[in-house]
C-alpha cells in the first residue's frame, strides 16, 4: 500500500512541475502519469457510486447529507 502511494504522489509532483513549468511531457514519462489518472478515475467512479447508491435509498439533495454524515 505504501509503494501504491509513493507512486501515485510521484505521478501527482510529476503532473505539477509539468503545469507550472509549461513544458511538453517526453514520452518516457507517460506511464508515470497513468498511476495519478487511474486514481482519479478510480475516485470518481466511486463518487458516481455513491451518488446512485443515494438515489436507490430515496434519498434528496435536501438530505443527502445528513446520510453521509450517519455513514460516516
Amino acid at each position: 500500500m505504501e509503494k501504491k502511494r509513493k507512486i501515485i504522489v510521484r505521478s501527482f509532483s510529476l503532473a505539477k512541475d509539468l503545469y507550472s513549468a509549461g513544458n511538453e511531457m517526453h514520452p518516457c514519462k507517460q506511464p508515470e502519469l497513468e498511476a495519478g489518472a487511474e486514481f482519479l478515475e478510480s475516485n470518481t467512479a466511486l463518487a458516481v457510486q455513491q451518488e446512485n447508491r443515494l438515489k436507490q435509498m430515496g434519498a434528496t439533495v435536501r438530505n443527502g447529507r445528513r446520510y453521509i454524515e450517519k455513514l460516516k
